[in-house]
Parts: structure tokens; sequence; C-alpha cells
């Protein structure tokens, strides 16, 4: 019986990885990666706010922050809505809001509301456009 030793490379998101350079190439294409704090899920029958949140995650060359609009846009509709139906300004109130940005470690992946990728990105880590996490859906 033979026993084989194998070193394995683990990145900053977790991905395990056999050759340490293209482990490296991964960890740097991380560094395009921003996250950003979302409230979201309007009480809109007492106007008490926003009563979920979550991140989205935004792998992009620039713009991380009108990606992550598009993404909330897409995701959840008008940043517009109003308490009980009622059209009127004491009655507006957001439906989804970008509380902050970050480009530190990762947050949970549990909190991780949506990925999304840039065309022009590379390397591709999750796939061009706008992943909602599974978690989520």
């Amino acid at each position: 019986m033979k026993t084989k030793t194998t070193t394995v490379y683990i990145t900053a998101d977790g991905k395990e990885f056999i050759d340490s350079d293209e482990a490296h190439h991964h960890e740097m294409s991380l560094n395009n990666i921003k996250y950003f704090f979302i409230r979201y899920n309007p009480d809109v029958t007492e106007g008490r706010g926003l009563q979920s949140a979550g991140f989205i995650a935004v792998n992009a060359k620039q713009s991380h922050r009108m990606f992550a609009e598009h993404a909330a846009y897409e995701l959840f509709g008008s940043n517009i809505e109003f308490v009980q139906g009622v059209f009127g300004s004491n009655a507006i109130m957001n439906n989804w809001k970008i509380i902050g940005e970050s480009q530190s470690e990762p947050p949970e992946t549990n909190n991780i509301i949506a990925r999304v990728e840039e065309r022009f990105v590379n390397p591709k880590i999750w796939g061009e456009g706008i992943h909602q996490h599974p978690v989520n859906q």
C-alpha cells in the first residue's frame, strides 16, 4: 500500500485548487468583487420600513454600484412602493435600498442574495449576468 499526500490551496472564497498558480490567479480575480449591503421587502401594510437584508456581490472592472442597482431593479422591481397602495406623498417608501459597499472579506454565503458578473471581466467566476442565490429564490 502507498500513501500519497497532496497539497490543496484554498482561496479566500473557499474554492480548492491543487495547482498554486491557478489558486493565485483565482485569488487575484477576487479583487474585482465588491459587496453591496441591501435592505428590501417593505412592510407596505403598516409602512414600518424594509424587513429583509442581504448582499449583492458584483464582479466587474468598474461601475460596481450601477451593476448592483441594476440587479436590485431586476430582482425587486421599482425602487418606490406605496403603503397600502395609497398613491400619495405621505405613503411613499423605498421598495429596496442599497445601504453600503465593501471590498473586504466576503459575507456569509447565506447572506448573499445575488451574484452579478459583467461580460468583460476575466476570468469569469459565476458567469455573465445576474444570478439569484439559490437559498433566496
